[in-house]
């Protein structure tokens, strides 16, 4: 079986992988924050240890993310 790949249909091609990866990081992000929406307790913890940890004075950085374990986990469950 032959395929005959035109320059067009390679651009298609990587159009769609480029789309489907981003798509798929913005829906599982929209889906993360639904689901700590839907379950404000936990939005609580996640909220509290922020807090402890960077303070509310400033955003937090990557650095930040080994003093934050239970937002480690949310991130790991959501994906």
């Amino acid at each position: 079986m032959e395929i005959n790949l035109t320059p067009e249909n390679i651009k298609a091609f990587i159009q769609d992988i480029l789309a489907a990866g981003i798509d798929t990081s913005a829906i599982t992000m929209e889906w993360a924050l639904a689901e700590l929406i839907n379950h404000p307790n936990i939005m609580k913890k996640a909220v509290e240890e922020i807090n402890q940890v960077v303070g509310k004075r400033r955003l937090v950085q990557e650095s930040d993310i080994p003093n934050l374990p239970y937002l480690q986990e949310i991130v790991k469950e959501s994906l």
